[in-house]
């Protein structure tokens, strides 16, 4: 084991599982999405189920 460590470039732990996908709303997208939330007054929690 101390062979793979030994050829890394630094001793942190290499990260491990799947990438996070980051996704960012359009202005238009954004927009609806929050008149849709002061429209039904739903918490941010049932407000995402509902999308």
């Amino acid at each position: 084991m101390v062979i793979i460590w030994r050829k890394r470039p630094d001793v942190r732990d290499a990260r491990m599982g799947p990438e996070p996908v980051l996704t960012v709303l359009t202005a238009e997208q954004e927009s609806i999405a929050m008149a849709f939330r002061r429209h039904t007054l739903l918490v941010l929690d049932e407000f995402l189920y509902a999308l």
